[in-house]
């Protein structure tokens, strides 16, 4: 007796390597979500070296995640970069480093359109809006959060 399992595993796999493996349509593409993946991953590192409280190891990174965005292409890695340096600034109370760098990724969003853009773009509003609420400036938070939420 035939499992049918068996049978269908090649349709899996199939399916699997026509939709899940596809090669992106170009090398830009391919370069622009290499970067990205890269920037997300330091990123996330200095973040949490910030968070937890090894301000050495997070300063290393964080001057090591501005020189690849200034190294980058404009685009969502490079604003992405320059969100994340903002909250590890401002994680460390360095609220003028953090309001530069935030300004540096609104500026490079405010050329950028589609989906993720606009998701980057909200949670760069957001972040700024926190920033206020800790600087004790909450009618210019109120105003962050609201674009924020459009």
């Amino acid at each position: 007796m035939i499992n049918r399992f068996n049978f269908l595993n090649p349709i899996f796999i199939m399916a699997i390597c026509l939709f899940g493996c596809q090669k992106p349509s170009s090398d830009a593409a391919f370069k622009q979500n290499n970067d990205f993946a890269k920037v997300t991953q330091l990123a996330d590192s200095a973040y949490n070296m910030a968070y937890f409280g090894d301000s050495a190891k997070a300063a290393l990174l964080t001057h090591k995640l501005i020189k690849i965005a200034d190294s980058l292409s404009t685009g969502l890695a490079q604003a992405d970069a320059y969100r994340t340096a903002a909250m590890v600034y401002g994680a460390w109370m360095a609220y003028e480093d953090a309001f530069f760098y935030y300004r540096k990724a609104e500026q490079i969003l405010s050329t950028i359109e589609g989906e993720e853009a606009e998701k980057l773009r909200a949670k760069t509003w957001l972040n700024i809006s926190l920033l206020y609420v800790t600087g004790g400036e909450y009618q210019k938070a109120v105003e962050y959060a609201l674009k924020g939420e459009t």
